[in-house]
């Protein structure tokens, strides 16, 4: 089961405690943040090493209705990366990327 963190707790831990708490928590495994469901320790952490402004998030459930044009655009916006009408073009041809077609989930740890 998911543990469950006081998000305000969290965010008046000095940063030694902070990252002392999401290193116990993830035991060595990068990818264990999403089993453990420490999303808000994460991310409470990255903001104290780099700017808000430099963070994208996105809701899954509005990644998962998001079109492919729609999503590299955006995400083309916010890393200042190049593009134009030519690739989302070509994006736009290919459905088959969007994540609300998946078979699965993607990411899901549970069984198709």
């Amino acid at each position: 089961t998911p543990r469950s963190h006081n998000n305000e707790r969290i965010r008046k831990l000095p940063t030694p405690e902070l990252f002392a708490y999401m290193s116990k928590c993830m035991k060595g495994n990068a990818m264990q943040y999403i089993t453990n469901s420490i999303y808000p320790v994460c991310v409470e952490a990255a903001l104290r090493v780099f700017k808000r402004e430099q963070f994208l998030f996105l809701r899954f459930e509005d990644l998962m209705q998001m079109k492919a044009p729609g999503l590299v655009t955006l995400l083309a916006n916010f890393t200042g990366l190049y593009t134009d009408d030519d690739i989302i073009r070509k994006v736009r041809g290919g459905a088959h990327c969007e994540a609300g077609r998946a078979k699965k989930v993607p990411l899901s740890f549970g069984k198709a």
